[in-house]
């Protein structure tokens, strides 16, 4: 949307710049969807857009367009030029600096694949700028980005720390009480790093959306994404408690009792086991 209002605006300035119309017949005229359409795809229309970017925008936000073109071009040929998966990852990380360094940003170090998607961005943002506060909030924008994808990638590894710690505490488990302890730990820690207090559900059912959860945030590029990953996991334990059924501890009593009205004293343990284990 943002390019074709752009190309509006261009054609209606283009349009009073070479003939002097009154400014309603050059809106009408590039509200013209052949004249748009011709504009935009033939080859003469582009120097006439190229003039009117020339002697109406900012020095700043046309030097800004072109340079981030250029950028754009160089990874193109460079892709074009690359053999191996490496070279082409080398070339995108060149094109983000490239973008970054048109904008003044300084990028942190995070995957070039993170860097790459917020210089794309950028791009679009720069090219759809019309004056410098538009190029300003490009800039804001990539820092913004790139200061997001560092934020995901801290919780993705902590996310991690929590899996490697539990693949370690399960080698170390002789007993089965401690390999529950290191499920316990482990949805505890996935738990605390999306910031959430999970309701006290079975452990396997808890272990499972805690899975659930570290491979929903391994996926994610965006905070937005690690939000709705924490959703997925509450929604998972919410529908765990809804799936487990409510024990009636007096119900076990009073059924142990007329099976057999002799065992009391074992009736009452029993009785007393099923509350230990609903009630913590």
């Amino acid at each position: 949307m943002k390019t074709r209002n752009r190309m509006k605006w261009l054609l209606e300035i283009a349009c009073l710049a070479s003939t002097g119309l009154y400014f309603g017949g050059c809106a009408a005229e590039a509200d013209d969807p052949q004249v748009a359409t011709v504009q935009e795809n033939v080859t003469v229309g582009i120097p006439i857009i190229d003039d009117a970017i020339n002697w109406l925008l900012p020095a700043k936000v046309r030097d800004a367009a072109y340079a981030v073109r250029d950028c754009k071009d160089e990874l193109v040929m460079c892709v074009g030029d690359s053999a191996r998966p490496s070279a082409v990852t080398a070339c995108n990380e060149d094109y983000a600096n490239c973008v970054a360094d048109v904008l003044g940003v300084d990028l942190p170090d995070v995957p070039v694949e993170e860097v790459v998607s917020c210089a794309e961005e950028a791009v679009e943002c720069t090219l759809s700028a019309y004056n410098l506060r538009d190029l300003a909030a490009c800039t804001t924008g990539l820092t913004g980005c790139a200061v997001e994808a560092t934020h995901v990638i801290d919780i993705i590894h902590s996310v991690n720390e929590c899996t490697t710690a539990t693949a370690s505490c399960v080698i170390k488990a002789r007993r089965p009480s401690a390999l529950a302890r290191c499920g316990e730990a482990e949805v505890d820690c996935i738990a605390g790093t999306l910031d959430i207090n999970l309701p006290d559900i079975p452990l396997s059912e808890a272990t499972a959306c805690a899975e659930q959860a570290v491979v929903c945030t391994g996926h994610s590029h965006r905070l937005s994404d690690i939000t709705a990953c924490t959703g997925q996991l509450v929604s998972c334990a919410g529908e765990t408690i809804e799936a487990v059924p409510v024990i009636d501890c007096a119900t076990v009593f009073s059924t142990c009792l007329l099976a057999n009205p002799l065992r009391f004293l074992q009736c009452a343990q029993e009785s007393q086991s099923c509350l230990s284990k609903t009630v913590k």
